[in-house]
């Protein structure tokens, strides 16, 4: 059984856990979910402000005022939220050009290039650290949060249990990026990468490391 959640306090930003290339475990052990076209985002409310940053730590909330109104569905909370970013096209699919063209100064978001925050863990919670929860319990934490996604430019990101073999399918029928495997019963492990989270790319993956 995992320690219950220390206290401590909000932390400004954490180094994202990486997922380990290869190939995808299977079983109901491990979660599936997309492997979005995008750029990793970490998301921190401290009661009054939403700061958006990036994979290395960049701050781009303002580049991003779309999310704003997700402070109000926060409201009454202090969190650090893990997500990604991703521009989406006509057809649905992420497109990684219009996303990037957020972040080199070709100004603020048209109807085209809106991006929305594709969350899928949150990392700290009212004063509690809760990445040591396993992952089942951190995503039971998270829909508690009571998201509209229909507001803030918001999606809490779909995960399958024992679903990597049908997800596999449907990445491939539909050109999307690839599948990351989480197992269930992981904590979150800053700044590393670690077994217990696996990716396996279907095609050519831009490269959002440095944004």
């Amino acid at each position: 059984m995992p320690p219950p959640p220390s206290r401590e306090p909000l932390p400004r930003f954490l180094s994202p856990m990486l997922a380990s290339a290869g190939t995808l475990p299977r079983g109901k052990a491990w979660a599936a979910e997309v492997k979005w076209d995008g750029m990793r985002a970490q998301v921190r409310f401290d009661g009054r402000r939403l700061t958006v940053r990036s994979r290395p730590g960049r701050d781009c909330t303002e580049q991003f005022p779309e999310l704003a109104s997700l402070a109000g569905q926060l409201r009454g909370h202090k969190v650090l939220l893990d997500a990604e970013l991703v521009c989406l096209a006509p057809d649905g699919k992420p497109d990684f050009h219009r996303l990037r063209s957020r972040l080199v100064g070709e100004g603020r978001p048209s109807r085209a290039r809106t991006a929305t925050l594709m969350v899928y863990d949150v990392l700290h919670l009212d004063d509690r650290a809760v990445r040591a929860l396993p992952y089942t319990r951190r995503r039971e934490l998270l829909s508690e949060l009571g998201l509209d996604c229909a507001v803030a430019h918001t999606a809490l990101v779909c995960t399958g249990v024992g679903a990597v073999a049908d997800l596999l399918t449907v990445t491939d029928e539909h050109g999307l990026e690839g599948v990351v495997a989480k197992r269930l019963d992981a904590p979150w492990a800053e700044g590393r990468r670690h077994g217990t989270r696996r990716r396996a790319a279907r095609r050519a993956r831009r490269d959002a490391r440095r944004l």
